[in-house]
């Protein structure tokens, strides 16, 4: 945080705005930075004059969960402080009234504090960090009367994706040729001759014996 110690900043009004501390007008943040501010508002109804009871300062932050604490010293006889709270409250504005902050007998002082979140974001842009305003009773802003710091939000830019390149692996497969064995040899098949009948012996005999018996018929025949 960048602390900005007693500044003082004069409205047109009877109040002023002294010793801010926080994050500097136009600082830059980055998203989800916890923020503590804090700061007084300055009544001095003796050279000022007093607050327009009709009249309230408005509070807004774009923090994210702003959270409001105010409380209201009056300095009696210079050495008596009476505080009394005025606002606990978590929200993006809150409003104190007129009457709260009216007293023209006294000096007094408002002390603010408030808290949040740097909010999430889609781009880079500025943000109100805090604004104090006075409106009248037809809630009109008192012409003079704006104060406004705002904080620079830096959304980082996303790194692109790096494109994972698969390399393809070049695999060398060696391939050894199988000793194949050679194909039996199929037998060959001489074919079977056919055996010629051939008489055999008997069969002659019988033969010779029939021719026998013929031509000694044939020649008994002759003689007779």
């Amino acid at each position: 945080m960048i602390l900005a110690v007693a500044i003082i900043i004069s409205p047109v009004s009877a109040w002023t705005i002294q010793n801010w501390a926080g994050p500097a007008n136009g600082a830059t943040l980055s998203p989800g930075t916890a923020v503590n501010a804090a700061f007084l508002i300055y009544f001095d109804s003796w050279s000022d004059g007093a607050f327009d009871a009709d009249n309230s300062i408005t509070l807004y932050s774009d923090l994210t969960d702003a959270q409001w604490t105010v409380t209201k010293t009056v300095m009696v006889n210079d050495d008596t402080p009476i505080t009394t709270q005025l606002v606990s409250r978590k929200s993006i504005q809150v409003k104190l009234t007129g009457w709260d902050l009216t007293d023209s007998q006294n000096s007094y002082k408002v002390t603010v504090q408030l808290t949040g979140t740097v909010p999430a974001l889609n781009a880079t842009q500025d943000i109100t960090l805090i604004r104090i305003q006075e409106v009248d009773s037809s809630a009109k802003a008192v012409s003079g009367s704006v104060v406004k710091k705002t904080v620079s939000v830096v959304v980082p830019t996303p790194e692109p994706t790096a494109v994972l390149v698969i390399e393809p692996q070049e695999t060398v497969l060696e391939i050894t040729p199988e000793k194949t064995a050679a194909p039996a040899a199929v037998p060959i098949i001489s074919p079977t001759k056919k055996q010629t009948y051939a008489p055999g012996p008997d069969t002659l005999m019988i033969c010779a014996s029939l021719v026998g018996v013929i031509i000694f018929l044939g020649m008994r025949s002759h003689r007779k």
